[in-house]
């Protein structure tokens, strides 16, 4: 197999404003670099897109043409190009949408050849036998994901001249239907905290439960940021989980949130944070510090995502009560909220939506119970206030 030729690409502006695009050769075999020069007048951005489709198109050896360049080529270019822009969970997942999921049914095409009526096919095909092992289809959000990779991808083709339009703009965006919701009432909250409080998860619960934390969060919370004296604690950092590992991230400007504590979650976490420090010094002789994991394993490891839900599976199994995802104490949380009468932007804070709007949108049952509650109270006020007058 003939090995390609390496190809490297500078931008250099010109002292009368246009770029200089160098393309740097090297060849596999002999180590030969060559050189090529190329003017370009435009601004910074439109000299990145010509270095790409310069690259593209620059030989056989080096690879495909611009013209002939298959679709999964040119998502694999386009991966390459975005690794450092996005974190590495979203590139994995993409990956992942673009060689499992896309490649199959879209990746032999030639770019140039990508049409509206071909993707809305290949996306039909996907939903209904898109299963590696051809089982079946694909989830309808997998569906709707694999529109979204697509679309992001053929917008870069078109900034680097590539493609002409982007062939998505004519797709309608594929439905997905939102699942029911299931979620514990007040009654079943009650009894699901009295089953819980001698169990590994009782913590991560009630934080998910009474706080309405996300589980990537509760992994990541550390005693310093909870405040005891004002009962609350702060949302800083999110846990991200791929390839087997994890790392920790900041929860982006803006998303970041103070949230208050219900008196019984503060006063868990106070008997929880006595018991953390009792055993961190009997087993490892240290002192409890603000930069240790709240939900934390015998050995003193943060209690990963994947090991809340294990844990949640284990012992909601145990009791009598329907079973619910972990995220769906999340859920239950926003919907004693806004039952109860809690306004919408309110909620929205606690939980760290994007936006009211997201809020609304999720729990307008909710909402529509809040409202009905909120007119019986003023027809009662109504009616007392009409007797008086009588």
């Amino acid at each position: 197999m003939t090995k390609a030729i390496s190809v490297n690409g500078v931008i250099r502006k010109q002292l009368t404003g246009e770029y200089r695009v160098i393309l740097e050769r090297t060849h596999p075999t002999t180590g030969k670099r060559s050189r090529k020069w190329h003017t370009f007048v435009g601004n910074k951005d439109e000299a990145h897109a010509e270095l790409a489709r310069l690259k593209l198109g620059t030989s056989d050896h080096a690879g495909p043409s611009a013209e002939k360049i298959t679709v999964l080529q040119f998502l694999e270019k386009w991966l390459a190009h975005i690794r450092s822009d996005v974190s590495p969970r979203t590139h994995e997942r993409y990956a992942e949408i673009s060689r499992n999921n896309l490649a199959p049914i879209v990746g032999k095409i030639p770019l140039k050849k990508l049409r509206p009526a071909i993707i809305i096919s290949a996306l039909e095909k996907a939903r209904v036998n898109g299963r590696i092992d051809h089982k079946g289809g694909l989830a309808p959000q997998t569906v709707r994901h694999m529109y979204r990779v697509l679309f992001q991808a053929m917008a870069q083709a078109v900034r680097w001249h590539m493609l002409s339009h982007n062939p998505l703009d004519l797709v309608p965006l594929p439905e997905v239907e939102r699942p029911q919701m299931n979620t514990y009432s007040l009654r079943d909250t009650s009894v699901l905290i009295k089953a819980m409080r001698e169990t590994q998860i009782f913590i991560p619960m009630l934080l998910a439960l009474l706080v309405g934390m996300r589980r990537s969060e509760i992994s990541a919370l550390r005693w310093g940021a909870i405040d005891f004296e004002a009962a609350q604690l702060s949302v800083m950092h999110s846990v991200e989980q791929m390839n087997g590992t994890f790392r920790l991230k900041q929860i982006q400007s803006g998303k970041q949130r103070t949230v208050a504590l219900p008196r019984l979650v503060a006063e868990a976490l106070l008997k929880h944070r006595e018991s953390h420090a009792q055993r961190l010094l009997l087993n490892k002789g240290k002192s409890l510090s603000n930069d240790h994991f709240v939900c934390a394993l015998k050995n003193g490891r943060m209690m990963q995502p994947t090991r809340i839900t294990h844990e949640w599976i284990k012992a909601i199994r145990e009791t009598t009560l329907p079973f619910c995802r972990f995220h769906d104490l999340r859920h239950a949380h926003a919907v004693h909220l806004l039952s109860s009468g809690v306004h919408a932007k309110v909620a929205s804070e606690r939980l760290g939506h994007s936006s009211v709007g997201v809020t609304a949108q999720l729990y307008a049952h909710a909402m529509l119970g809040a409202q009905e509650d909120a007119v019986s109270r003023l027809d009662f006020a109504l009616h007392q206030a009409m007797a008086v007058e009588i």
